[in-house]
């Protein structure tokens, strides 16, 4: 969520309020705007920086906010079948970058040859607490790697481990190329 959406709905309850007092019998005055402003705007400043940043503080973990905290750097190691033919799977170690706010992750990977951006991503958070991050990537090829392979879009299901800021990942992923194999992801 955005600041200007939080803006919006803070006109809209003002209005809200407006149309109460008039439905009421009440004649809106400046004081009673006065009033309303200043916690309005403190909330609305609370909200956007509970949306930036407070929401990873570890006092609001399990009880208000269940999602971890996967902001940072990771390296990540992927066994593919790539190119094998029936030969021993590809390993390619690359690095993440996860930017994350409580309403928004993106995630960006970096390979020798190649580079993923992120087209949507989301962490799923089931009744048991069990979480995965689920997500959709487009993949750049370096123009030097483009006679071996080629960019191409895929998915991937990760597995986190447990808690507020969990130190491992793994699970699958696949291409259109056809390719898939297993990715095993680690905090820096």
């Amino acid at each position: 969520m955005k600041v200007v959406h939080i803006s919006a709905m803070f006109a809209l309850s003002v209005i809200a309020f407006v149309v109460a007092l008039c439905w009421h019998g009440v004649q809106p005055s400046w004081t009673w705007f006065g009033l309303v402003g200043l916690p309005s705007s403190v909330v609305t400043a609370a909200v956007a920086y509970f949306v930036a940043d407070a929401w990873r503080w570890k006092i609001f973990y399990g009880w208000f906010v269940s999602r971890p905290d996967l902001n940072g750097e990771w390296t990540v190691t992927i066994e593919s079948n790539f190119g094998s033919d029936g030969e021993q799977a590809l390993q390619v170690n690359g690095k993440m970058r996860i930017v994350q706010t409580y309403n928004r992750i993106l995630i960006y990977f970096q390979a020798p040859q190649s580079s993923g951006e992120p087209v949507s991503a989301v962490l799923e958070v089931d009744e048991a607490k069990n979480v995965r991050l689920v997500g959709i990537y487009r993949n750049n090829v370096e123009f030097k790697a483009r006679e071996k392979m080629r960019g191409h879009h895929g998915a991937y299901i990760l597995n986190v481990d447990a808690g507020r800021r969990p130190v491992a990942m793994s699970g699958e992923y696949w291409n259109d190329r056809g390719n898939a194999g297993t990715m095993t992801v680690v905090r820096v």
